[in-house]
């Protein structure tokens, strides 16, 4: 890692650019799969010119079928390489754009697990990015006024250090069962968080 741009607590726009990882050693990946590229086209080109001339004396009666044939397996294996090296280039040009490291969506940070020098492997967590402005409320409601429960209803709620402050919630999902043990089922609430004071492992009545 050559560098990482925020801490826990920032704010991040979508697109910004979060963390950049060394790409010397992609680049030359890039570099090597572009050149083998280039070698597969050139070989293409020749293919190409001697099944032309291969099948002008074909017509002329010059050279078998069987070598005519042979030409063309020639050509048909170099397209076929061409194309292979072009997917190796593609997969390359990905892995060097993935040193750029870029927030997906706009939110918080939420957690940074990596450090500036440290070297890490592809699929291993960086950063914990958020959205806060849409949240999600859990409750648990007893079995029996589940039943006064539907979807699309709007809850009103209040949280801890908030004072009388209400925040308002509606009914986007029922848990079909109980846990077992609880005479309660889990309903979840859709909350508009857009001023972003409610924050995740709230407490709310």
């Amino acid at each position: 890692i050559l560098e990482i741009r925020v801490h826990e607590g920032d704010r991040v726009n979508a697109g910004a650019l979060l963390v950049r990882i060394d790409p010397r050693n992609l680049q030359a990946e890039l570099d090597a799969r572009t050149a083998a590229l280039r070698k597969s086209q050139a070989d293409l080109a020749l293919s190409a010119k001697n099944r032309d001339n291969s099948d002008t004396l074909l017509k002329q009666k010059l050279i078998s079928q069987n070598a005519f044939d042979q030409t063309e397996a020639t050509f048909d294996a170099n397209v076929a390489n061409v194309e292979a090296a072009q997917a190796q280039v593609r997969l390359a040009q990905i892995a060097l754009g993935d040193t750029e490291i870029r927030a997906e969506f706009a939110g918080v940070v939420a957690t940074r697990t990596a450090q500036v020098g440290e070297r890490v492997m592809p699929d291993a967590p960086l950063l914990s990015l958020v959205d806060l402005s849409t949240m999600q409320l859990e409750v648990m409601v007893p079995v029996a006024d589940v039943p006064e429960v539907r979807i699309g209803q709007v809850a009103h709620f209040k949280v801890d250090g908030f004072g009388d402050r209400a925040f308002t919630g509606r009914v986007e999902r029922i848990n079909p069962q109980a846990p077992q043990g609880t005479r309660s089922l889990s309903v979840y609430l859709t909350v508009a968080n857009t001023d972003v004071a409610l924050k995740g492992g709230m407490f709310a009545e």
